[in-house]
């Protein structure tokens, strides 16, 4: 269902994350996720991972 951009007006389907028009941000999308959070996440938790596993092997035994 096409609903309005909140910038520019034109008409744009709900589940686009960015106005084709004007490029700004969907408030409409039905996911509720931010764009780009899940690949931050998945980076940030191989980061941490790494360092877990750096900081288990340089332990003292």
């Amino acid at each position: 269902m096409p609903v309005n951009c909140l910038y520019c007006g034109e008409s744009i389907a709900e589940e686009t994350a960015r106005c084709p028009h004007c490029g700004a941000p969907s408030h409409f999308q039905k996911k509720g996720f931010r764009v780009g959070a899940r690949a931050r996440f998945l980076i940030l938790f191989v980061i941490f991972s790494l360092a877990t596993l750096i900081v288990a092997l340089l332990l003292p035994r």
